[in-house]
């Protein structure tokens, strides 16, 4: 059920996405609607159809994602089998190592 709670964190989550693009100094810079090379609301259409192709994998994993409470990338990619592209930018210092959590 979608709740204003649930709205707001989706929205924090976006805005921290969004500054972790924008501080990978992704090339040319994406915009918002400007005549950007690259409009950021491609980007959201790319993230949709890797979502879609992915869908039925995602909610295979969200057994292990409730057990651990969060996983990294990585984590998350070796749970549904799928490669995670390298880093462009440095991982938040809150998310646990690669390796994976306690029990995984």
């Amino acid at each position: 059920m979608w709740t204003t709670d649930r709205a707001a964190l989706a929205e924090i989550q976006a805005s921290a996405d969004r500054t972790m693009l924008f501080a990978s100094g992704l090339q040319p810079r994406p915009g918002f609607g400007d005549g950007s090379e690259i409009d950021y609301s491609l980007l959201h259409s790319v993230a949709d159809e890797i979502l879609d192709a992915h869908w039925d994998q995602v909610l295979a994993a969200l057994p292990v994602l409730t057990r651990v409470g969060q996983l990294t990338g990585d984590q998350f990619a070796a749970c549904i089998g799928i490669p995670n592209p390298p880093r462009t930018v440095a991982p938040l210092a809150h998310v646990p190592s690669a390796a994976g959590p306690p029990g995984w």
